[in-house]
């Protein structure tokens, strides 16, 4: 008897974890981030047309020492278009940051619960496959 959940299942679940751990290191990224001060000053660096990224100065409202920060183009960094002078607050642990007491909410959160949606999805499916591919093998010998 020949097993016919053989082909699929290796790649579904190999890419579902692939999948999965893009996902959440992009969250854990910007949760882990913390930011507190306010902006000194910012260029914008952009050494291909569509890979620009702002490089900030920031004076820490604490202790009062200039730390840079650099926000790319990619879901974790904080925005590109902060204007100096503004202060910036990110607390580690929320996904949340507010600029001169804005709060700002550009995560696209919906995004990531859908990809985690699929993600458990196609890894259920490709686990139940391979089980069932295992069964049939071992039954055929």
């Amino acid at each position: 008897m020949r097993a016919r959940w053989g082909p699929w299942w290796p790649g579904a679940l190999m890419g579902g974890l692939l999948f999965s751990i893009f996902g959440v290191c992009e969250m854990m990224a910007r949760v882990n981030l913390a930011v507190d001060g306010v902006v000194v000053s910012s260029i914008l660096d952009c050494k291909e047309p569509n890979r620009c990224v702002r490089r900030y100065v920031l004076r820490s409202s604490e202790t009062g020492r200039e730390f840079k920060y650099a926000a790319a183009g990619v879901d974790h960094a904080l925005s590109r278009s902060i204007p100096n002078g503004a202060r910036v607050v990110k607390k580690k642990g929320e996904l949340k940051y507010t600029v001169d007491g804005r709060v700002i909410d550009d995560f696209p959160t919906n995004v990531y619960l859908v990809m985690l949606a699929i993600t458990v999805t196609v890894v259920v499916a490709g686990s139940v496959a391979g089980i069932r591919w295992f069964r049939a093998y071992y039954r055929s010998l």
